[in-house]
């Protein structure tokens, strides 16, 4: 008797395709598609594509960009600029014998509440000393402050691709000294990373007064044992006399 096989359907089959689209400020440009068999299963998804691909620009090949989706507009996934990052590549090739290169790493806030972090990349022109570095970086810091504290989310990323903003501190730090390049080598929101180290600064703060608890019980044996020398010290004298009389009386028998 022949021994009939069930039929198994092929997963793939029963998903779905949905397209996923850039943010309103990069002109919602199609960047792929992915499959789900549901769409909450799309949510939360993420994508590294060059910026050339997006923009239709090989100019701006060196650049990678991560979106993540965020919502679904009818069977449309929709994005979010999560992480700017210039390739290891681009960085090298800007690297030279006769030039020094200044990173940096901040965490900041935008004008409407979101964290982000920006690592600055700047390459000098010529050989330049250590006091120049530090003064680089500690402008560069001060102008990203003030420029990210005034623009929203997105009008960073928009300014990060048409380089305003960097040509903005270039502007800045060349009063410092001659720079061959002004980059902004990452740029990623950090939601996750600034709430962490919020929530960490109560406990640091436990932590040094529990120490501080310590050390001032430690210290108390030690004051009392101090006291206390003085009164030996005391009664020792008092007992040089008694040994001097005992002599003393020893002689006088003699």
């Amino acid at each position: 008797m022949a021994v009939s096989k069930a039929k198994t359907m092929d997963p793939w089959k029963m998903k779905r395709w949905y397209p996923i689209y850039c943010p309103k400020y990069l002109r919602s440009a199609f960047i792929g598609e992915t499959p789900a068999t549901e769409s909450k299963n799309v949510i939360g998804r993420e994508i590294n594509i060059s910026l050339a691909a997006v923009l239709n620009d090989m100019k701006k090949q060196s650049i990678n960009v991560t979106f993540k989706i965020t919502k679904l507009e009818g069977s449309n996934a929709v994005t979010e600029v999560r992480k700017f990052e210039v390739s290891p590549s681009y960085i090298r090739r800007q690297i030279r014998k006769d030039r020094d290169r200044v990173d940096d790493s901040l965490l900041m806030k935008t004008a409407d509440n979101k964290d982000v972090v920006l690592k600055p990349f700047l390459v000098t022109k010529n050989k330049v000393n250590n006091s120049k570095k530090t003064l680089l970086r500690k402008l560069a810091r001060q102008e990203l402050r003030e420029y990210v504290s005034k623009v929203t989310y997105s009008e960073l990323v928009q300014d990060l691709i048409t380089t305003k903003l960097q040509k903005t501190i270039g502007a800045a730090l060349r009063k410092v000294c001659p720079l061959r390049s002004t980059d902004i080598r990452v740029m990623e929101l950090a939601q996750a990373v600034f709430s962490s180290e919020e929530a960490s600064a109560p406990e640091a703060e436990a932590e040094v007064k529990a120490e501080a608890a310590e050390e001032i019980t430690e210290e108390k044996p030690k004051k009392q044992k101090k006291e206390k020398a003085p009164e030996a010290a005391e009664e020792a004298k008092e007992e040089k006399p008694k040994k001097k009389a005992k002599k003393e009386e020893v002689k006088a028998e003699e």
